[in-house]
């Protein structure tokens, strides 16, 4: 499926992978169990609806997970927000590959609304 080889659904890989490292790495036992195992479902919960979107059959059902998709990165940037002073520099970084993945998700979401 070419949807798997778009720079979105790669980028929203390695964006979880990044969050999954700094949970695990920049914070204290108790923030990891908190809202670092939340950050860490929202930003997975990215690239696993655009992969359930593009499963699916129509560009309805496409445009619903691309805009749940956008949800969850939604999500994990106002987290990154709250977690900004508790880690390091590492969340700058996190924080500008969060809106491009958005800025690609809106484009995506704005090519499946203009097909209907």
């Amino acid at each position: 499926m070419r949807e798997f080889n778009s720079e979105v659904f790669k980028d929203s890989i390695i964006l979880a992978k990044k969050i999954k490292r700094l949970v695990k790495n920049d914070m204290d036992k108790h923030d990891q169990f908190t809202i670092g195992q939340q950050i860490i479902r929202a930003s997975i919960s990215i690239a696993s609806n655009i992969a359930e979107g593009f499963g699916r059959n129509s560009d309805s059902q496409i445009l619903n997970f691309l805009n749940i998709a956008n949800g969850s990165c939604c999500e994990v940037i106002s987290q990154l927000y709250i977690i900004d002073d508790q880690t390091n520099e590492n969340v700058a970084l996190l924080l500008k590959d969060s809106f491009a993945i958005k800025d690609q998700l809106r484009k995506l979401i704005h090519h499946y609304n203009d097909k209907k």
